[in-house]
């Protein structure tokens, strides 16, 4: 193994220890490398310690309720079932007021999560709200 290649995997040591969020300090040492080195490395690779950042990301929010999707489909599930037990309540009652606030709250939440649908036209963005109807004109 020459030197090359085990610089290299030093520099790739470097960049996973990066896009675990290790500090410099702590890198330095592990790495017996300069600082100044790590500083310089962290530019030169800066995309790559992104991208594995995202990488890593997209992970640790596949793995449990953190999916927007998993999300969205809760907030649903959750209006349907407070939906169904309004209609079973007298609203008149204080539970059933709260019951009301809490359907809002969710109502919102879920609004805040829609997305709208972006398509390009000869370089230009149209975005579109999937819960609005649109007329177009030749």
């Amino acid at each position: 193994m020459g030197r090359r290649s085990k610089e290299q995997g030093t520099v790739d040591r470097f960049v996973d220890l990066r896009a675990q969020g290790k500090p410099y300090e702590e890198i330095a040492k592990e790495l017996n490398v300069d600082e100044a080195t790590l500083i310089v490395w962290s530019g030169d690779y800066s995309e790559t310690i992104k991208n594995l950042r995202a990488v890593r990301y997209e992970a640790i929010q596949s793995q449990g309720f953190a999916t927007k999707e998993k999300r969205v489909e809760l907030i649903g599930s959750r209006i349907d079932a407070i939906k169904k037990e309004l209609e079973k309540r007298d609203l008149s009652t204080l539970n059933t007021k709260d019951l009301e606030e809490l359907l809002i709250k969710y109502a919102s939440l879920q609004d805040k999560l829609r997305e709208s649908v972006t398509f390009t036209v000869r370089g230009d963005s149209l975005d579109f709200d999937l819960q609005e109807k649109r007329t177009w004109e030749g």
